[in-house]
């Protein structure tokens, strides 16, 4: 949730941010559009970008150029850089699709269809890994930002966390108005800590009531149970879970009983 002792205000780009008991500690910058929106999807989005991947953000610009572009943003501690190392990013929309799409009303995939994607998800990490520079939001950020993250990816999570960064950055470029509304798991409190073993999925594509249409999920390496048990999830388990722990509560995230579509990338 939002952060009471901290003051904001965005009126005009302008952002300024101070504990209330020492205004003198205001720090006050001018933010540009895209600044407020790289905070606002490491917030509620994603939970990180590599510096190539925020090159998009200034088409023209090489990595060094965005090096140089956050630092207002590290400065004033909104955001962290660092070096960490990952697999290198593959293209997550394979010849310009999902690799796996489930739609209420579908049959569920057969056993040859889980084992042929988990073969073809598992195929797919053959490289060393090799370094990135990155950038996260802090906690100052998030706390602002009314998100639900806590820490960056932990040592073993980087690949995961940038690929699902590569998955909505390429969705915005496919279709800047649909990227608006993506949400990530940081817009959201974790549900695996209130229902037992319940999934928090990667990014949602909802509706102007907030509502999830399509759930997106970068599949990593994932077997055979995994792909199991996502399915499982989004073809009505989630709904029904949901309404067994709230029963009062309508959950927007799910919102079907017959379940959501999914995309597996």
């Amino acid at each position: 949730m939002f952060d009471a002792n901290l003051c904001k205000v965005f009126s005009d780009g302008n952002l300024a941010v101070g504990l209330r008991a020492h205004l003198s500690t205001i720090t006050t910058m001018k933010w540009s559009s895209l600044e407020i929106e790289i905070v606002e999807a490491l917030t509620l989005k994603v939970r990180v970008f590599t510096a190539k991947q925020l090159t998009e953000f200034w088409p023209g610009s090489e990595e060094s150029d965005v090096i140089d572009a956050m630092k207002p943003l590290c400065d004033v501690g909104f955001v962290d850089r660092r070096e960490v190392f990952a697999h290198p990013i593959i293209d997550v929309f394979h010849d310009g699709s999902a690799a796996g799409q489930w739609t209420p009303g579908d049959p569920p995939p057969t056993d040859d269809e889980f084992r042929a994607l988990a073969d073809f998800f598992q195929s797919r990490w053959s490289d060393a890994e090799v370094p990135f520079t990155v950038f996260t939001a802090t906690k100052r950020a998030a706390n602002l930002m009314g998100s639900h993250i806590v820490d960056p990816p932990k040592d073993d999570q980087w690949t995961h966390d940038i690929h699902v960064a590569e998955t909505y950055m390429q969705l915005r470029a496919a279709n800047p108005d649909t990227a608006q509304q993506i949400i990530g798991e940081g817009a959201l409190p974790k549900l695996g800590r209130e229902i037992a073993r319940m999934k928090d999925p990667d990014l949602f594509l909802v509706d102007d009531k907030g509502q999830a249409e399509t759930v997106i999920e970068f599949a990593g390496a994932y077997d055979e149970k995994h792909l199991r048990d996502l399915h499982r999830h989004c073809s009505g388990d989630a709904y029904r879970r949901l309404k067994a722990r709230y029963p009062n509560r309508k959950s927007r995230l799910y919102p079907d009983p017959q379940g959501t579509e999914y995309l597996l990338v």
